[in-house]
């Protein structure tokens, strides 16, 4: 193949692969952002992934909200895109705004192949349901993101909304140019 991938982005190439699929030309699936970035910050909290995430604004529901965002998956994903493993697509919606959607390429069903069963594992322990061992959909309301299994009828709650309040302390920074400069103009 050529290319090398880092963990997470094997591991990503994967999760897009679990949630799409193209069965002919009439049964295509791509994966929402909106469920995508949940998924990600998800498999973040349960160390799937080893990326930072912070609050972002996004256009949510038709209305700005912050939530949790990965920069360094969406960076992965453009970087999977790039390679031409996985294909974007605009949607318009019905409020006039833009979403993307994702799904793997050709040349991403080929890389999949090469995904460790190790990483295979630990992405297919993200979507499956703990009880009945389904898929789970992923579904990110105007209120709440959430996984929903058909099969136990069980909805597990993603807190992709919930922002964490972080404490810091600071302190004045003075550089030492800057007190010399004060020294010399008071001529102390």
């Amino acid at each position: 193949m050529g290319v090398k991938l880092t963990r997470e982005q094997g591991r990503l190439l994967y999760l897009i692969h679990l949630l799409t699929r193209t069965d002919s030309e009439d049964e295509v699936v791509w994966v929402k952002d909106l469920p995508l970035k949940a998924l990600l910050y998800q498999g973040i909290i349960h160390g799937i992934f080893d990326w930072d995430y912070a609050p972002q604004s996004v256009l949510f529901h038709g209305r700005r909200k912050f939530i949790n965002v990965t920069q360094e998956g969406e960076d992965d994903i453009n970087d999977l895109r790039e390679i031409g493993f996985v294909d974007k697509l605009r949607l318009s919606t019905s409020e006039h705004t833009h979403i993307n959607a994702y799904r793997l390429s050709e040349k991403g069903l080929e890389a999949v192949e090469a995904i460790t069963e190790d990483d295979q594992d630990a992405v297919e322990e993200l979507i499956i349901c703990p009880k009945c061992k389904k898929t789970r959909d992923v579904f990110v309301e105007a209120t709440e993101a959430y996984f929903f299994c058909k099969s136990c009828n069980k909805k597990t709650p993603i807190d992709l909304l919930g922002i964490e309040d972080v404490p810091y302390i600071t302190e004045p920074f003075m550089p030492r140019i800057a007190l010399l400069e004060e020294v010399v103009r008071h001529g102390d």
